[in-house]
């Protein structure tokens, strides 16, 4: 809802509390970032959870190959 409202300090602020972080939650951020326009952010969060041993799923691949299409780095996605 907050990235909705362009209010992305508050879900990072929800994202950051959250104790324990699904692949769902992982997703909606990154979604979030999409839809600000936070591209970066988005794929800088793919790789945490990538780090973080967290599975993804298709609507994750979804979320990186949006923001990946949107900054133009089509041999990227």
């Amino acid at each position: 809802m907050y990235g909705k409202c362009g209010d992305t300090c508050s879900a990072e602020l929800l994202f950051r509390n959250a104790v324990d972080k699904s692949t769902y939650t992982w997703t909606a951020m990154m979604s979030c970032y999409n839809q600000n326009g936070c591209y970066h952010e988005a794929l800088a969060l793919f790789v945490k959870m990538h780090e973080s041993d967290v599975e993804y799923n298709e609507v994750t691949v979804m979320a990186v190959l949006c923001s990946c299409a949107r900054l133009g780095w089509l041999n990227e996605g």
